[in-house]
């Protein structure tokens, strides 16, 4: 995607100056691969290569068809952010928590506001591996309860300023999940101003916003409150030594 904006060659087409492009991407990465990674049996690596090259053909050609965002073009990638300050509007003398990351990617569709300031609208995209199922998840039952990833992603953007300059304001951010194995992005999105809302604005909805929640969970953390409280266990490789049963509840 970094070649393609440079080259003025976005939105994707589909068409073979993408594959070229894409291949040599692949073999830069590939490039002393062997010698710097594990790579198992060389046979069964090819085979996986092969894969790998054909799950993204499938992917820049789903993209030329469906654009992530509609009328929207790829902007940002690996996107650097943070120190991200997080403060509580029940503590605002309190120590603020910091955040920093990288963003795989934004896309943007730019628009007129009726007052004529030119705005934009943002779509941040996590890159994933797995299934696009287990990532619906997330997004429809565990953010802000096991899942600050997206919501702090997306108020990063919408708080950064070096995005926000000439005049330009970004007036709307969603998330989603894309999962690269199936070359699609999660139905569900993460499309809550509350949510990802920093300052005064953070107050009016406390319990749904993911600075007022990563704060409060961090202040305990800080306070010495170390007690466990599973809510999923997915991930976990402790299970040998955990001492937390799990236990299956039948409704009714």
């Amino acid at each position: 995607f970094k070649e393609r904006q440079g080259a003025g060659r976005l939105p994707l087409r589909g068409g073979d100056d993408d594959r070229r492009a894409l291949d040599l991407a692949i073999s830069a990465v590939l490039e002393g691969w062997e010698k710097d990674e594990r790579t198992g049996h060389q046979a069964l690596f090819a085979v996986r290569v092969r894969r790998l090259r054909d799950d993204l053909y499938r992917l820049i050609e789903r993209e030329a068809r469906e654009p992530i965002l509609d009328r929207g073009v790829p902007m940002l990638f690996e996107h650097s952010f943070g120190p991200l300050t997080l403060h509580s509007a029940s503590d605002p003398g309190g120590l603020p928590l910091s955040v920093q990351g990288v963003i795989d990617r934004v896309d943007m569709r730019p628009a007129i506001l009726p007052d004529g300031r030119r705005a934009l609208t943002a779509l941040v995209l996590d890159y994933k591996a797995g299934r696009l199922d287990r990532y619906e998840g997330y997004l429809t039952h565990e953010l802000l309860r096991t899942s600050f990833q997206l919501p702090l992603y997306a108020a990063a953007v919408r708080a950064d300023p070096t995005l926000q300059q000439g005049g330009v304001v970004i007036d709307h951010v969603m998330a989603r999940y894309y999962s690269l194995r199936s070359g699609r992005v999660s139905a569900a999105a993460l499309d809550d101003p509350a949510m990802i809302a920093l300052g005064a604005a953070q107050a009016q909805a406390p319990q749904r916003n993911v600075a007022e929640v990563a704060y409060h969970l961090w202040r305990r953390l800080r306070d010495g409150d170390f007690r466990v409280a599973p809510r999923t266990c997915e991930g976990c490789g402790m299970e040998a030594a955990c001492r937390v049963d799990a236990q299956v509840v039948v409704a009714g």
